[in-house]
């Protein structure tokens, strides 16, 4: 089951719908929008939209990598990565759509622990 994708183009398109305004013009305010964000994450600042979240950066220090498949170390570099952290109105909006529960639920099988036995079957006595 492939995930549905809203284009940039689908975005702009609603956007100007809702605001009445013309799609040239939304396409404008959104590019200037992103610009500004970017703009500011990579100068270090974050950037919050409120209710809807947080663009920031993070420090990731240098470390020592195992390649996979061999007993190979080689050192990675230290970098500083975006990240988004989601506002509350953005997560309960989320959390609350039942068919995203549904449609992701069926993908996880809850795990039994191992110390855990069955109800069905008495512990064994030695």
């Amino acid at each position: 089951m492939a995930n549905e994708i809203l284009s940039r183009k689908d975005i702009i398109k609603v956007g100007a719908e809702k605001a009445g305004i013309g799609y040239k013009k939304m396409r404008d305010a959104m590019k200037a929008m992103l610009d500004a964000t970017v703009k500011g994450v990579s100068d270090g600042k974050d950037v919050h939209f409120v209710g809807f979240g947080t663009f920031g950066v993070k420090y990731r220090p240098a470390r020592s990598q195992v390649k996979p498949g061999t007993t190979e170390t080689f050192q990675l570099s230290d970098t500083v990565i975006p990240r988004f952290k989601p506002g509350k109105f953005f997560r309960e909006k989320v959390a609350a759509n039942n068919v995203l529960k549904k449609k992701y639920a069926s993908r996880y099988k809850p795990k039994t622990p191992k110390h855990v036995q069955s109800a069905a079957q008495p512990p064994v006595v030695k």
